[in-house]
């Protein structure tokens, strides 16, 4: 539904609490509108790794932390046969994990949620799949296995 996409969502939190919000980056499938915020950057793809290694950075001048939000599906699009199949490299998506948990523990990222979304990545196991990749690299990713069901 159109109400609950990523750019209807990103606005009305804005526009709720815009006051608290220093800077707004997305990288995004390009799907849906540019979110009615001003000053908002798109990150495209080949610069996503970048972007989030700068936002890593202790030394970097951002006074406050950042919030962090994933939506796997960003990994994963649809193929010629119209079956889901992850669009970035395994390396790529361990990349961005890794920069994560730079930004975890540097204390850069305050707060990272993930979304699995597998009505839009095709299928859990799609899904699971990417997030594990994501996670690989974490020192705690055991714990998260071990809480796994």
């Amino acid at each position: 539904m159109s109400l609950y996409r990523w750019d209807t969502i990103s606005s009305a939190l804005w526009h709720l609490h815009g006051d608290l919000l220093e800077e707004t980056i997305f990288a995004t499938a390009c799907e849906g509108d540019d979110p009615r915020i001003p000053r908002a950057r798109m990150c495209r793809p080949w610069a996503l790794l970048a972007a989030l290694s700068a936002l890593a950075d202790p030394a970097e001048e951002h006074s406050t932390p950042c919030i962090v939000d994933i939506d796997i599906d960003y990994f994963t699009g649809e193929g010629v046969d119209s079956a889901y199949c992850q669009i970035f490299s395994d390396d790529f998506i361990r990349c961005v994990g890794l920069q994560l948990q730079r930004g975890i523990t540097n204390g850069r990222f305050a707060v990272v949620t993930v979304a699995l979304s597998p009505e839009t990545t095709g299928s859990w196991s799609l899904a699971e799949r990417t997030l594990a990749l994501l996670l690989e690299k974490f020192s705690t990713f055991d714990s998260f296995r071990a809480a796994a069901p």
